[in-house]
């Protein structure tokens, strides 16, 4: 047997980012989306609503959704709840 058959698989994991930072090949998944790069572009023009993204996008709501849980996963982007004062709040 050479050597090379003796030798195991082995995987090695690097992650040099930040704590709280995607590692770099996620980024490339984060990029390789045209529709979470417009909702980074239109969260960063002011739109903070999945509603508001959804229409502007020309997207369902539930898939603004998905993107921003991705998003949100990844630590690109942060939710909070508005209330206002009356009626139901709001998650932005």
């Amino acid at each position: 047997m050479t050597s090379d058959l003796k030798r195991k698989n082995v995987e090695v994991l690097r992650n040099d980012s930040p704590a709280g930072m995607p590692k770099p090949l996620e980024l490339i998944r984060i990029a390789a989306s045209e529709t979470r790069r417009q909702i980074l572009h239109l969260l960063q023009q002011g739109f903070d609503h999945p509603e508001d993204l959804g229409k502007k996008l020309k997207i369902r709501r539930t898939s603004v959704d998905k993107q921003l849980a991705e998003l949100f996963e990844w630590g690109l982007v942060d939710r909070a709840a508005v209330f206002p004062p009356n009626g139901r709040p709001r998650i932005v």
